[in-house]
């Protein structure tokens, strides 16, 4: 159980240091250019964004254009 945990949190970790960096560049991301980035299938990059954002490090906007997801500045805030 406890391999499984540290599994999931290194999947977490490389999602996010690759996701920063596609933000750094683009200042948001989808699921289809993160997999790309990635080389995983949409599916699987769709659901970590959407596990980022449960954690609170994305939000998302869906709108007619799809689904894109930006960093969470709420919690960057220092207000």
């Amino acid at each position: 159980m406890h391999r499984a945990n540290s599994e999931r949190y290194a999947i977490f970790n490389e999602t996010f240091e690759l996701y920063y960096f596609q933000l750094e560049d683009r200042g948001s991301v989808t699921a289809e250019e993160l997999a790309q980035a990635l080389g995983i299938s949409v599916l699987l990059a769709k659901e970590r964004l959407l596990t980022a954002e449960k954690h609170g490090k994305a939000c998302r906007d869906e709108s007619i254009e799809g689904l894109r997801f930006y960093p969470n500045q709420f919690l960057q805030r220092g207000d």
